[in-house]
């Protein structure tokens, strides 16, 4: 019988998948052996996103509970349709128990809240190089914080964009695009995976990325450990 693959993850969106192909491409700054990773062989990418995954992940993964040792589900709280209902803790252990019955202890659930860019707000530098920011802008982060939101989603309060209590910018994503917007940088998928292979991540305090970079810790961990 052949030997399993490392694991097998489940994204929502070309965004989620270029994050993932970023982290995995430098496994010593997660503190992990190198993973055997293949996009076409180890991704599945959801192309009815969040909500799909949250729906379907049981039934997408179910062959792969066979061909993989573990599963990775990644998606958006934020868009997900569970936001007013459930917290993300919540989400993540009811689809774990979803998954249970095929993958056992085998699947980690992560459900990023509210969404991907929230990663992006750190306390990395390196956002301001990557878009090519303008250095007559000033601060990247002060410059947000100046400008006012307009059609602000659900989950944000007021009317501009404010700093949490861990220094990340909220509404994350309307502030990432709106930087992108001020530096003239045309919006890929892209920029993610550079994000995700540049940015600093021992300092990064979210709970999704710690949960991720615990779980990979838990299951590939370095070699000389």
């Amino acid at each position: 019988m052949a030997s399993k693959r490392d694991a097998v993850f489940l994204v929502p969106d070309l965004d989620m998948e270029c994050a993932i192909k970023g982290l995995l491409g430098k496994p010593e700054r997660l503190g992990i052996r190198k993973i055997d990773f293949d996009s076409n062989r180890d991704l599945i990418r959801d192309n009815y996103h969040d909500p799909s995954v949250v729906r379907s992940a049981p039934d997408l993964l179910k062959y792969n509970s066979n061909t993989h040792c573990y599963a990775i589900v990644l998606f958006d709280l934020h868009g997900c349709g569970y936001m007013k209902e459930k917290s993300a803790d919540e989400i993540q252990q009811d689809l774990e128990a979803r998954l249970r019955p095929d993958w056992e202890e085998r699947a980690r659930v992560i459900v990023i809240d509210p969404e991907l860019e929230i990663w992006v707000w750190g306390p990395s530098p390196v956002v301001g190089r990557i878009i090519d920011w303008p250095s007559d802008r000033g601060d990247i982060k002060e410059w947000i914080m100046s400008q006012r939101v307009k059609n602000a989603p659900p989950f944000f309060r007021g009317d501009e964009y404010v700093s949490d209590e861990n220094g990340k910018i909220r509404p994350p994503k309307e502030a990432f695009e709106l930087v992108m917007r001020e530096s003239r940088k045309r919006r890929s998928s892209r920029i993610y995976e550079q994000l995700a292979s540049k940015a600093g991540l021992s300092k990064c305090d979210d709970p999704a990325f710690i949960r991720l970079r615990e779980t990979l810790r838990e299951w590939f961990p370095p070699n000389n450990s």
